[in-house]
């Protein structure tokens, strides 16, 4: 049996790192234009130079700067503040998915009523926690005068966005050290993308948010030993658990990932008996939310005509590069009740599989990993150029047909594909030095069931988003292995050196 552990835990960390691999290269020399179009020997000089500044600030400054007091606190700020910056002149009007919560939202704060609005709930009942969080945030703001509900609804993605940077330095801190948890901090602060989102007030922040306050709770949860603390813990666990899950279905990845780490590593009944609560609570929190807001906003009768089944969303997966495809949302709309759609769609997916032989589907899955992982904006651009309130100068750098996009596309894509590659050595790393059951599974488990999943689901690279944070903790373990590499070979060369000398 341990055996059997201990070669699953090899094989995911095995399997992370040759997929991770496999999409660097495609994404230097077999890219497929997404937002932008790269120069690849810019792409990889770009990822030399940024590893060359990482090491150094690793091995010459990390130390000294973790030891300032309050620092943290200041980039904190720093980061809001940025935030709040960027998102207010990237302001965009309502459009798409996130336009139908907004306007529910609105109707609310200003009528008391969800409008026509409301439909869309019935048939994308995923959205009905979001279109509740901004309902609350909106009747606040116009009961004490406000009604500038963009600039409202970007101001709380500032917040949101901010406080899951903030909970990831703690738990780097929790996982690692305080001068990991800094560089940490310090990557995040240069992640621009997280910046452009802040305008795109949607779920992917939202579930980036609640499934990062997940994974903290549950290592606070870890180490508590106060009983009556550990029972508090396991019960926000619970619910934190049922938000992620029904803000989106990714941010309920950390929760799986956790009860297979669990699986894989050391269940007994001690283990079991330490997460008694958390189940209890999540059936009660999942069954309150159901009655209490789903049967009422998505009416029954309603939803045998409107609602989309789920298997529309695989229909769009096993579809071109798996995104959004406005000829599938017709075919399954176009059948009247949800029992035809739910069936037409069922039957479309046995067509295309029937139709796929082993080599094109293959082929497919190459589409997908590409579309979704080799994108490091996850794509903010594409939403930010949809009805902006404003132009600003910050559109000329961003967007794809900006102005100066030139001098900004290659910032984010060389942080990105770098990450990637830091995740292959901290794979390596961690199979290496045998630290396989080290909580670092918990977020490769994580990565891999993300991947895994939009393999098979709906495909984008704005949903990776919602795993960022997990991607920065598994890279800056990475950066510890290549600096040990390196500090080893010069040691190993000095004393050839030596050697040699006398």
């Amino acid at each position: 049996m341990e055996k059997i552990k201990y070669m699953s835990q090899k094989t995911l960390f095995m399997g992370l790192a040759a997929m991770l691999f496999w999409i660097v290269l495609n994404a230097i020399l077999n890219y497929d234009v997404i937002i932008y179009k790269f120069n690849p020997i810019i792409l990889i000089f770009g990822i030399i130079v940024y590893l060359g500044v990482l090491l150094i600030i690793q091995k010459r400054l990390i130390s000294k700067i973790s030891k300032i007091r309050y620092l943290h606190f200041l980039i904190f700020a720093l980061f809001f503040v940025f935030c709040l910056i960027i998102g207010i002149n990237l302001r965009l009007n309502p459009s798409w998915d996130m336009g139908s919560v907004f306007n529910i939202a609105k109707n609310y704060a200003e009528h008391g009523t969800m409008g026509e609005s409301g439909m869309y709930l019935v048939s994308y009942p995923n959205n009905i926690l979001l279109a509740l969080m901004y309902m609350v945030i909106f009747k606040f703001a116009y009961l004490v005068g406000i009604t500038d509900f963009i600039t409202v609804a970007t101001v709380f993605n500032a917040i949101i966005i901010t406080a899951t940077v903030i909970l990831t330095y703690y738990i780097a801190k929790e996982m690692y050290n305080k001068e990991k948890a800094t560089f940490v901090l310090l990557i995040l602060f240069f992640t621009t993308p997280l910046y452009l989102h802040v305008a795109v007030y949607y779920t992917d922040s939202m579930s980036m948010f609640f499934s990062t306050f997940t994974l903290y709770v549950y290592l606070l949860s870890e180490k508590q030993t106060d009983k009556w603390k550990k029972i508090a813990l396991q019960i926000i666990l619970g619910i934190l658990i049922v938000i992620s899950w029904k803000i989106k279905i990714t941010g309920a990845f950390i929760a799986i990932a956790i009860c297979v780490y669990r699986c894989i590593t050391k269940c007994n009944k001690q283990v079991l008996k330490n997460y008694l609560i958390v189940i209890p609570t999540i059936i009660a929190v999942f069954v309150g939310f159901s009655v209490c807001f789903e049967r009422r906003i998505s009416n029954r009768d309603y939803a045998e005509y409107y609602k989309m089944p789920w298997e529309h969303w695989i229909v769009l997966g096993l579809t071109g590069n798996g995104g959004f495809s406005q000829e599938t949302y017709e075919f399954t709309n176009s059948f009247p009740t949800y029992k035809e759609k739910k069936q037409a769609d069922i039957n479309k997916i046995k067509e295309i599989v029937n139709n796929y032989n082993c080599n094109d589907f293959i082929k497919h899955l190459t589409i997908k990993l590409k579309y979704a992982w080799t994108d490091g904006t996850y794509y903010a651009p594409e939403k930010l150029r949809r009805m902006p309130v404003n132009e600003s100068v910050l559109h000329k750098f961003v967007l794809t047909d900006g102005k100066y996009s030139v001098y900004y596309k290659y910032f984010p894509q060389v942080m990105h594909l770098t990450m990637l590659i830091l995740i292959i050595f901290s794979c390596i790393k961690n199979i290496k030095n045998n630290s396989l059951s080290s909580k670092k599974l918990i977020l490769v488990i994580s990565m891999l069931g993300l991947m895994v999943f939009l393999m098979i689901w709906e495909n984008r690279s704005r949903y990776i988003l919602t795993m960022l944070p997990i991607y920065v903790l598994l890279s800056v373990d990475g950066i510890d292995y290549l600096t040990n590499r390196l500090e080893n070979k010069r040691i190993f060369l000095d004393k050839n050196i030596e050697g040699a000398d006398k």
